[in-house]
């Protein structure tokens, strides 16, 4: 997944045109930072994306675009604003 080498590559992804801006790939601690689409936009794809992945959301909160995810062998936690909005990723 676009250059990565940890995390649940087969199973996580990013929506067609989101647009990176930083990056962490770790062993321990995978995060995308994406400035576009906006908060609630990625948070709508990834109530979507995440169940048809094999992750299960544990929290949703639409209001602050924030969510908590579980699945093939990682946590995962979205936070979400209108310009920013970050994946952080961590091996379960």
């Amino acid at each position: 997944m676009l250059g990565f080498v940890n995390g649940p590559l087969d199973a996580f992804s990013v929506p067609v045109g989101a647009v990176l801006t930083d990056r962490v790939d770790q062993p321990n601690a995978v995060t995308v930072v994406m400035s576009a689409p906006s908060g609630a936009e990625l948070a709508g794809y990834y109530r979507r994306a995440l169940p048809a992945a094999g992750f299960a959301i544990s929290a949703d909160d639409p209001a602050t675009n924030t969510m908590t995810f579980a699945g093939n062998g990682w946590t995962g936690v979205l936070t979400g604003s209108d310009g920013t909005t970050a994946v952080a990723l961590r091996p379960a």
